[in-house]
């Protein structure tokens, strides 16, 4: 023993590199190892597949142990009805769904009724899917649906996710829903077959010509159910007979698979009672069969009682007088405890995730839905991050960015995507925000719109400013865009913000509507509404203030409304130009004597005198007026006045003479 014990441990030092511990056990010791090859082919040592190789339909997982309750007597409905997905239990993780409108799938077991939930596998295509994928149940014996409250998970691969539900549900359905356009495999565990291969004893052998009909037999792995060909169970007829199953180390155990016989006294079973013990001998599960019914070939158990304590015997009995037990196969389904694993569940977990490293890996869970920290998974992911510790960004298309931690649907509202909570399918290009509910402003260029923040993508119409054309120019500008002044010659410097024409019309000297050009010939003033005097040359006058431009020969003034003189130089023109100088001079002489006179005067008059004067005036004048005529009437014609002032001696009190000026 000690040599093989040396030789053990070399052999142990040498594989490391490519088995794993448990691996290493089984390969010397594969008569503690017994597990059922579920491989397509002939398992290799180490009861793993071929590399080229995968599971049998209805099984998979760790070296395919696990039976497959999503193929096992299962029927798969989807929504909508009558779609194609065989690629989804085809055993193939490469092909996934092609149809973008499928829904939802629902697992119902018409044969099993109901199965306890423990955990599932999915694969898909695009790893962002793994989080959209939900599950719901209906527990038995209620119509409603619902979610795994105590959930965790493991990671497989990027694309492959375990889900396990802890919360000790027996179910009737099972759906998946959410985006199932990247899916690709579906897998619910039905747990290991711990039974194959244990040690089984009965309370009697029944023997025929010389073949004994031992207990083992019900654990080789093989169901027939006829009698003659040796692979069913039988005991003596006696009192209360029974079966029993030893583990080698103890399992969490929630369902039987039980054949019975197939060629005759399928009867004998009715009745029949299953207990499981830990390895105190305290009784854990129980069943008792009470539906009456004497011809049943297959037996799917589900079983009650403190389910989730772990099992060490398993013990099958039929009650009563004188009667014979016969099993052709029983298969107990089970797993791992909390805490422990490896195939023979003898690992405890690690320190850092003592409750929830994976039964078949030991390894702690990686991964934490909404949550940055696995596996303590308390720190909830920031704003804008989702799903598998929070490594995703919320879609672009969800209100403010944000999104469901846990699967990263739009909660709240998609923004410039119609389809909430996806957030797949871009507005129309004439609506905008939420979920599409605005309309884009009727002044956008073509009506469209960006579809995130309504801005007009092809700019406004004539009047109205960027960026969503909601709002008419400010004051002084105007046309496409906004991106024009109002003229210069605006009279109030606004505009029409559609046009450009002046509100408030034009300064002087420019026409309306745009006061862009001057008046035209003949008008003057605010909006050209005057016209040039008659009398203006060509009737042109300025445009601003009216002055006309030119005046007819013998006219001046603004509106050449002033006649002047035109004097030839000829003789009588001559005299008359003399005679008037004459004229003046003589009237500047007589006011010069005459201010000396007065200031004379003034000072040899006495006090009382100067106050009491009067003076009196009897004007009396006579204007020379000019006679205005016609260019062609003007002939050396005047006419003249005579101008006569009488003044009154103020100091003598006694009239001058009058001095007549011709």
């Amino acid at each position: 023993m000690d040599r093989f014990l040396i030789l053990f441990v070399f052999a142990i030092s040498l594989q490391p590199c490519f088995l794993q511990e448990q691996d290493i056990v089984c390969y010397f010791f594969k008569e503690f190892c017994r597990y059922k090859c579920h491989c397509n082919r002939p398992c290799e040592d180490d009861f793993k597949c071929s590399d080229d190789d995968k599971c049998q339909s209805g099984w998979f997982g760790y070296r395919c142990q696990y039976q497959d309750l999503a193929v096992f007597n299962a029927t798969l409905t989807t929504n909508p009805l009558g779609m194609n997905i065989s690629w989804l239990t085809d055993q193939n993780d490469y092909t996934c769904n092609t149809a973008n409108d499928l829904k939802s799938v629902t697992v119902t077991w018409p044969v099993l009724k109901a199965i306890p939930l423990s955990w599932t596998r999915v694969t898909v295509n695009e790893p962002q899917s793994l989080s959209n994928v939900e599950l719901q149940f209906t527990r038995e014996g209620t119509a409603e649906k619902s979610s795994c409250l105590n959930e965790t998970f493991s990671e497989v691969n990027n694309k492959t996710l375990d889900r396990r539900c802890n919360d000790d549900v027996t179910i009737t359905s099972l759906t998946l829903s959410g985006n199932l356009s990247s899916l690709c495999s579906f897998y619910i565990s039905g747990g290991r077959n711990i039974a194959y291969g244990q040690h089984a004893s009965q309370s009697s052998d029944w023997t025929l010509s010389r073949l004994v009909f031992r207990a083992d037999v019900a654990v080789d792995g093989n169901t027939n159910s006829i009698m003659e060909v040796g692979s069913c169970t039988h005991t003596e007829k006696e009192i209360a007979p029974s079966w029993n199953l030893t583990l080698q180390s103890n399992y969490v155990i929630k369902r039987f698979t039980i054949y019975n016989r197939g060629d005759g006294h399928e009867e004998r079973l009715q009745g029949f009672v299953i207990n499981t013990y830990d390895e105190n001998r305290a009784r854990i599960g129980y069943y008792e069969d009470r539906s009456g019914l004497c011809n049943v070939l297959i037996y799917f158990i589900n079983l009650n009682g403190n389910v989730n304590d772990t099992v060490n015997v398993i013990s099958i009995r039929l009650n009563g007088e004188q009667k014979i037990l016969t099993l052709c196969e029983v298969e107990a389904y089970g797993e791992c405890p909390s805490g422990k694993w490896s195939l023979q569940c003898g690992k405890l977990c690690p320190a850092s995730c003592p409750k929830t490293c994976d039964r078949d890996t030991g390894a702690c869970n990686t991964v934490c839905f909404g949550y940055s920290n696995p596996p303590q998974c308390d720190t909830v992911c920031a704003s804008g991050k989702w799903g598998i510790n929070c490594r995703n960004t919320c879609n672009n298309g969800c209100f403010e960015g944000k999104c469901n931690i846990r699967t990263g649907l739009c909660d709240k509202g998609c923004m410039g995507y119609s389809d909430a909570p996806y957030c797949g399918s871009e507005c129309s290009k004439d609506r905008w925000g939420i979920n599409c509910s605005n309309i884009c402003s009727q002044n956008c260029y073509y009506s469209t719109c960006d579809s995130f923040t309504g801005h007009c993508d092809q700019g406004c119409l004539s009047g109205y400013q960027l960026p969503d054309c909601t709002r008419e120019c400010t004051e002084g500008q105007w046309g496409v865009n906004c991106t024009s002044t109002c003229n210069k010659n605006c009279y109030d410097k606004i505009c029409n913000p559609k046009e450009g024409s002046c509100n408030s019309g034009c300064i002087e000297g420019f026409q309306p509507p745009i006061c862009t050009q001057e008046c035209v010939i003949g008008t003057y003033g605010r909006n050209c509404l005057f016209n040039c005097s008659s009398l203006c040359v060509n009737a042109e006058c300025d445009p601003v203030k009216g002055a006309c431009n030119k005046c007819p020969s013998g006219y001046e003034g603004h509106a050449c409304d002033i006649k002047t003189f035109s004097l030839e130089l000829n003789s009588f023109g001559i005299g008359f130009v003399v005679g008037t100088l004459a004229l003046v001079l003589v009237i500047i002489a007589l006011l010069l004597n005459k201010t000396l006179v007065f200031h004379w005067s003034q000072r040899t008059e006495s006090l009382a005198v100067r106050t009491n004067l009067q003076l009196k005036e009897c004007p009396n004048y006579d204007y020379v007026t000019d006679t205005a005529h016609q260019p062609d009437d003007v002939n050396n014609e005047y006419e003249t006045t005579s101008t006569n002032k009488c003044y009154e001696d103020v100091l003598a009190n006694s009239p001058y003479d009058c001095i007549n000026v011709t």
